[in-house]
C-alpha cells in the first residue's frame, strides 16, 4: 500500500530511481489515500507519476479515474464505414440495376480507457500501467486451498 510508504524522501527515490534502472510497482486504492498521507493532491499526482508501474484495480473514485485516465493517454483509432445499394428492377422491361458503393473513413483521437471504464472492472480484474510496455488488461488466479471446496 503506497500511502504507508508515501512522503518526501520516497518521492525523491522515485524521481532519481529511474536514473539507477529502479522500478517501483506501486499499489494503491485510490489517490485520495495518496492526498491524506502526502498532505496534497499535487505531491500525490507527483508520486504515481513517477512510478514505473502501476496496478489499478476497480475504483469509483472519480478523481482517481480522470487521473489514471490522462496517465494512459490517448490513442487514433480508425472508424470505417461502407455501404452498397444494388435495387433491383421491379419488372423485367426497366432495364439493367443500377450499384452505388460507399467508403468512408475518419481518423478519431480516443481516450485509450473509456470514461467510467475503472468503476466496472469485475472483482480481481486490473489495469497494469509498465514502464515502456503499455497498458496491460489481467486477472488475478483465485487460489484454492487443497482439499476444500468453493
Amino acid at each position: 500500500e503506497a500511502a504507508e510508504l508515501s512522503g518526501e524522501t520516497f518521492v525523491q527515490l522515485l524521481n532519481k530511481g529511474r536514473e539507477c534502472d529502479m522500478q517501483v510497482t506501486l499499489a494503491v486504492q485510490t489517490l485520495t489515500d495518496l492526498e491524506v498521507a502526502m498532505g496534497g493532491m499535487a505531491p500525490a499526482r507527483m508520486m504515481v507519476g513517477n512510478a514505473a508501474h502501476l496496478l489499478v484495480f476497480r475504483t469509483l473514485d472519480a478523481e482517481s479515474c480522470r487521473t489514471l485516465n490522462d496517465r494512459a493517454g490517448r490513442v487514433q483509432i480508425q472508424k470505417r464505414q461502407a455501404g452498397t445499394t444494388a435495387p433491383a428492377p421491379r419488372y423485367w422491361w426497366q432495364g439493367q440495376p443500377r450499384a452505388g458503393a460507399m467508403l468512408q473513413r475518419q481518423w478519431q483521437e480516443v481516450p485509450l480507457i473509456p470514461e467510467g471504464w475503472l468503476t466496472r472492472l469485475e472483482d480481481l480484474h486490473y489495469l497494469g500501467f509498465f514502464s515502456g510496455q503499455g497498458v496491460i488488461w489481467g486477472c488475478l488466479p483465485r487460489l484454492r486451498v487443497p482439499g476444500k471446496v468453493k
